[in-house]
């Protein structure tokens, strides 16, 4: 198991996206999905799902929500995106490697995600590659079935390119 933590707007995304292209192009199974910015007119308005499954992208976060929908922080999550999320992650634990660009707040109170995530990592079929925001990496690392999670912090020298090899190393094709 990896994470990648880094602070807000620290090139996290980015990271994992020359990581996945990396190991895509070494023939591992990608599954899982990135959370590309979405901006409207200069302006960021959430996030979208992209599956590294298939490329398909689908509203996961924004800045207005209506009542009744999942918040923290200044985003809502949509709830149709929530579910296209666990969908994806429960699909891609079939997958060589399992990416879920991020796990937050939400997901340690055991909501958003958490569930089907925590499902994918009991099964452990899929190595796992998981965002985690730095402000919220010991909390993560609290819970047992992450605690022996390997990190590698964005703000660290050649972070992406050591993931990589260690996700090479862990799969035995390096």
């Amino acid at each position: 198991m990896h994470v990648l933590t880094g602070p807000v707007h620290s090139g996290k995304t980015t990271c994992l996206q020359k990581t996945c292209a990396l190991l895509s192009g070494r023939g591992i199974g990608l599954g899982g999905y990135l959370s590309e910015a979405v901006f409207e007119n200069g302006v960021q308005a959430g996030y979208d799902l992209v599956s590294l499954k298939n490329g398909v992208k689908n509203a996961f976060i924004r800045k207005e929500g209506e009542p009744g929908w999942m918040k923290t922080g200044s985003f809502f999550f949509i709830p149709a995106g929530i579910e296209m999320a666990a969908k994806i992650i429960l699909q891609g634990a079939k997958s060589d490697v399992l990416v879920v660009d991020e796990a937050g707040p939400l997901e340690l109170e055991g909501k958003g995600v958490w569930p089907a995530l925590s499902r994918a990592i009991s099964q452990g079929s899929a190595e796992l590659l998981l965002v985690i925001r730095t402000r919220k990496l010991e909390e993560f690392l609290r819970i047992p079935l992450l605690s022996r999670a390997e990190i590698f912090n964005i703000e660290e020298k050649d972070a992406c390119e050591r993931l990589a090899e260690s996700v090479l190393d862990t799969l035995g094709t390096c």
